[in-house]
């Protein structure tokens, strides 16, 4: 996978840099390439990172990718929140 255009601006009041670039792939990239790939750009831990968007085009190989790198995992977690599973939401109520 080859980037171009590659940008990184930092925001200051949300504590990360958001990053753009473009990826030139055969197939549309999965979240943990692209995560892999941003974070040695960034040179960011993995876990600091966040995927928003992978956007292609039909009949197109260069994908356009969005990603914020925080410098902690707690920030990533305060902005964008894991998502709990169905069964634990799902909590047995009290009699």
């Amino acid at each position: 996978m080859e980037i171009q255009n590659f940008k990184n601006e930092h925001n200051i009041l949300l504590n990360r840099h958001e990053i753009r670039f473009i990826a030139k792939a055969g197939k549309t990239p999965t979240f943990a390439e692209v995560t892999k790939l941003a974070a040695e750009q960034a040179k960011k831990p993995e876990e600091n990172m966040h995927i928003e968007t992978i956007k292609g085009k039909f009949g197109r190989e260069s994908f356009l990718v969005k990603a914020y790198a925080y410098e902690s995992k707690e920030d990533r977690e305060k902005n964008h929140p894991v998502k709990q599973k169905k069964a634990q939401l799902q909590a047995p109520k009290a009699e």
